[in-house]
């Protein structure tokens, strides 16, 4: 027996095999036991939040939407605390705007001030304006606009938002505490967790006929298998769904 996580969001499944105590026989090989060392852990904490931002990003974001980036001119670089307020009155505005022309604002960020001069990355969906928009609600300085990938090929830019700013996340005293924040109206993904015999267990990963038929494809760079801290083996892999 062994446990089978999934997680569905946007145009991706991804799906991790794992075992605990309670499943993995105690007559099977395991690998060695090793206790993490704290920087073993913080890189391990850092590939989570990638892997929860992806799936966020990919869960409520097309290339329909943008990367826009929010710098100050040098003449107002403010603190991180009158930054952090700067933001919040920016994202209350276009939340504002985007009700009254009947679209909720969905909408990702991130603030650095450790390696550059202070500013604030942010993914949010696009509405009918957007530049000229911009250009009137954020009074401080630069804006600039990326379009997001197409098939929601988002992973590079969570690994950017996570590592960009990890100086700024480490500092006791960042005042925006978390590594990004998020609007409330996002969508989460999908969890769920079976147990499964061990059988099924495949050296190789396939897709399964019923997500074939949907249109999914093994994504092989995603495949990952190893041990666990505590010896147990591990799988790791993602089907995709590309737009036609």
């Amino acid at each position: 027996m062994y446990l089978k996580k999934t997680w569905r969001f946007g145009n991706r499944i991804d799906v991790r095999k794992y075992h605990s105590m309670r499943t993995y026989a105690s007559s099977a090989k395991r690998g060695e036991r090793i206790k993490p060392t704290p920087e073993q852990v913080k890189r391990n904490n850092e590939k989570m939040a990638i892997k929860k931002l992806t799936r966020l990003m990919i869960g409520n974001f097309t290339s329909d939407d943008w990367h826009v980036v929010l710098t100050y001119s040098e003449e107002n670089r403010p603190d991180p605390e009158t930054a952090k307020v700067c933001l919040q009155r920016f994202i209350r505005k276009m939340r504002d705007y985007y009700k009254k022309h009947g679209k909720p604002f969905k909408w990702i960020a991130v603030t650095e001030y450790h390696n550059h001069a202070i500013h604030h990355h942010l993914v949010m969906n696009g509405i009918e304006g957007i530049g000229k928009l911009l250009q009137k609600m954020w009074p401080h300085g630069g804006k600039h606009m990326t379009p997001l990938y197409e098939n929601r090929d988002f992973q590079g830019l969570a690994e950017y938002f996570v590592k960009e700013t990890k100086k700024t996340f480490d500092d006791p005293a960042n005042p925006f505490r978390q590594r990004y924040t998020c609007s409330r109206n996002l969508e989460h993904p999908v969890e769920r967790t079976e147990v499964v015999n061990a059988s099924s267990w495949r050296e190789e990963p396939t897709v399964p006929d019923r997500l074939r038929e949907q249109g999914y494809v093994l994504d092989k760079d995603s495949v990952e298998t190893g041990f666990d801290s505590f010896g147990f083996p591990f799988q790791e892999y993602s089907f995709i769904r590309y737009s036609t």
